[in-house]
């Protein structure tokens, strides 16, 4: 009997070992990073996304010139300018292939857009390429690759938000907000680059929200478009209540983050009405505008003591 357990103990473990070696390759492929499906020379990068040049390479820029270059990279598949970190890479090929490809990095200046100043090479510009460095590994070696990002055209995406292409900065009145009394607002827009005045487009109007930090709105108001040359919406906003709340512009009432210009926001601390009249009229005076009120009730009770002394001294002196 003692034989027979040895046995089988010996054909549990050998069973064990095999089925080991079996699922080993399994194993062993599952560890390892898998095979890049892009073929070499590089990688297109992240899917959807692209790069917009604020304004075309001039064709008459000339062989040698320093040029400034800015470029707004876009997501198609998410609708949305997309934060690529705070570098990507520019490398500019020259008309003559003889000339070989220089490359400068590119800086951001604002999530998703990035500024570079490029050397106009021999034989002019004839392309450029916007990427960020990367590693591709294949079958456990790894490699230095890049991620493409594919010029869309110059100018900016047509979907692209106009709270993520320009600021926006609340323009207070001199005089104290206060409660119950309308207020003339201001806001002006300022593109956040040197694109084509012709290519931003403005909204007719902008909105004013009020509330209170970390809360729902307050109230809202609706400026309008007054110079389009010069992007300012003007007009009024008169708060219900006194204490401290955040003003913030906007593209329409409830649409929160999405539609919020995010340099905005602004904290206002409004007065009531009482405290703000009050103010206005100065400190508090007597009837005369001359004596202090302290005085002049002191000076009573001085007299009334007085009268009362004679009067005393009289009753006593008839007696």
């Amino acid at each position: 009997m003692e034989g027979r357990r040895t046995d089988s103990s010996a054909l549990v473990r050998a069973g064990f070992a095999l089925l080991a070696l079996l699922a080993y390759p399994q194993i062993a492929s599952g560890a390892s990073p898998s095979p890049s499906a892009e073929p070499e020379g590089g990688d297109p990068g992240p899917p959807g996304i692209v790069a917009w040049l604020d304004r075309p390479i001039p064709a008459d820029a000339a062989a040698g010139a320093s040029l400034p270059v800015g470029v707004l990279l876009w997501d198609e598949t998410g609708h949305s300018i997309p934060d690529m970190g705070g570098t990507i890479q520019v490398r500019v090929h020259a008309t003559d292939p003889s000339v070989e490809p220089a490359t400068v990095s590119g800086r951001s200046d604002w999530p998703g857009h990035f500024t570079a100043t490029i050397v106009i090479p021999k034989g002019r510009v004839g392309s450029i390429d916007f990427f960020s460095p990367s590693t591709v590994c294949e079958n456990d070696v790894c490699r230095p690759d890049e991620f493409l990002f594919p010029i869309a055209g110059a100018g900016l995406p047509p979907e692209a938000p106009i709270t993520g292409l320009a600021e926006a900065r609340i323009l207070l009145p001199s005089d104290p907000l206060v409660a119950g009394r309308a207020a003339d607002i201001s806001v002006r827009l300022e593109p956040r680059s040197d694109w084509d005045p012709d290519a931003l487009v403005l909204p007719s109007s902008l909105v004013i929200r009020a509330r209170e930090a970390r809360g729902s709105n307050f109230t809202t108001a609706t400026l309008s478009l007054t110079d389009p040359g010069d992007p300012v919406y003007e007009g009024s906003l008169t708060l219900p209540a006194a204490g401290d709340l955040v003003l913030e512009a906007a593209t329409d009432v409830e649409g929160g983050d999405a539609t919020r210009f995010p340099t905005s926001m602004t904290r206002i601390t409004v007065e009531a009405a009482d405290t703000a009249e009050a103010a206005d009229r100065g400190p508090a005076r007597d009837a005369d505008d001359s004596l202090p009120l302290w005085f002049v009730v002191g000076m009573a009770v001085v007299a009334l003591a007085g009268a009362g002394v004679l009067a005393v001294g009289f009753v006593q002196g008839g007696r």
